[in-house]
């Protein structure tokens, strides 16, 4: 994916706001995991934001951008986002400013601070910003991100004054709906106000689901079934990243697995781009099933979105596709694998 980097001009104004949030700390105000939200007058859409810091916790502000930010934002209010990892990467969305020692700072965040013309001294807490998106190495924020966090960053401080102010200010919200602040027109001048506004779900690429063609559903259909197989069906994390170059986000990897459950015999095990490997799921199985010239009684998968892209093809196969906790032979396979990797590397 191509990053257009911030102007010179655009991170200035961003560090600078980022210090005004440290030094009035608008954390001991509002609650860590009280969503509020800015409605971005360029894209029309609400941004949500959460912060973190009254509760003793490292201070800093997270915006969560379309879908994939608010299904982030959710899992974080209700404990359900695992500590940061590989595999919790390939679904987080989220635009990060925390704040962290100088010698904290990775030797890339102290020369960006630098090279915009802020130092600081031993001791003082600097801001650190960090993009998360599907599928993706960890990065630094685009152009258009820091423009976003930016204006996260300037509301924060207006919603930590209103809730400083009245404790009851986020009170009384529809079903689904956030406080939010928005520009509107009045009288021929353009006024921020509060609102009440439910999450906007758009602004991801669209997920594409692939249909069979008419000749792979019929060849499928022939396929004799083989009542003891069972297949448990799996993306795994865990093989790193993609080399991109200076202007690309590196992408990470996963391993698209295909496990007998009874004996472990791994059918598939292709590595493939995180960000394509939903896409690729169905062609990839539908190949492997019409190699090996037959199909299994049942196909086992863990999450929801690969089930919705195989349904076709379980269909089509008539294979009965379920959903399920845990897949065993896939997770000793992915231990498997990256033992190996451990030891190659």
């Amino acid at each position: 994916m191509h990053h257009e980097h911030p102007s010179p001009a655009q991170l200035r104004n961003l560090i600078t706001t980022a210090l005004n949030v440290r030094d009035l700390a608008p954390w001991c105000q509002l609650a860590p995991r009280q969503p509020y939200g800015v409605r971005d007058p360029i894209s029309g859409r609400v941004v949500l934001a959460v912060v973190s810091g009254g509760d003793g916790t490292q201070p800093g502000i997270s915006a969560f951008p379309g879908i994939s930010g608010h299904l982030t934002m959710l899992r974080l209010i209700h404990d359900a986002l695992p500590e940061v990892d590989q595999e919790s990467l390939i679904g987080i969305r989220a635009l990060i400013c925390c704040y962290a020692a100088r010698s904290a700072l990775g030797t890339s965040e102290r020369r960006l601070l630098e090279d915009a013309g802020f130092r600081f001294r031993r001791g003082e807490l600097a801001p650190r910003f960090r993009s998360y998106m599907p599928g993706y190495t960890p990065w630094t924020l685009s152009a258009d991100e820091a423009r976003v966090l930016t204006l996260v960053l300037e509301h924060t401080l207006e919603f930590a004054m209103e809730a400083g102010l009245d404790s009851s200010f986020f009170e009384g919200a529809p079903k689904y709906s956030y406080r939010i602040r928005q520009l509107v027109s009045r009288d021929g001048y353009d006024d921020w106000i509060y609102a009440w506004a439910k999450a906007d779900l758009e602004g991801d690429s669209p997920v594409r689901l692939r249909r069979l063609d008419e000749l792979t559903s019929a060849r499928l259909a022939r396929l004799p079934c083989d009542d003891a197989a069972e297949w448990e069906i799996s993306a795994e994390s865990g093989l790193g990243s993609l080399d991109a170059g200076p202007d690309e986000r590196p992408e990470l990897l996963q391993m698209l697995f295909v496990v007998d459950r009874a004996s472990g015999y791994i059918h598939l095990g292709e590595p493939v781009a995180a960000p394509n490997v939903l896409e690729e799921a169905q062609p990839m199985v539908s190949g492997l099933l019409l190699r090996l010239g037959y199909r299994p009684r049942r196909m086992l998968v863990r999450e929801l979105a690969l089930r919705a892209h195989l349904a076709s093809l379980a269909r089509a196969a008539g294979c009965r596709l379920q959903r399920v906790r845990r897949l065993p032979a896939v997770e000793a396979a992915n231990r498997d694998m990256v033992r190996a990797m451990s030891r190659r590397g």
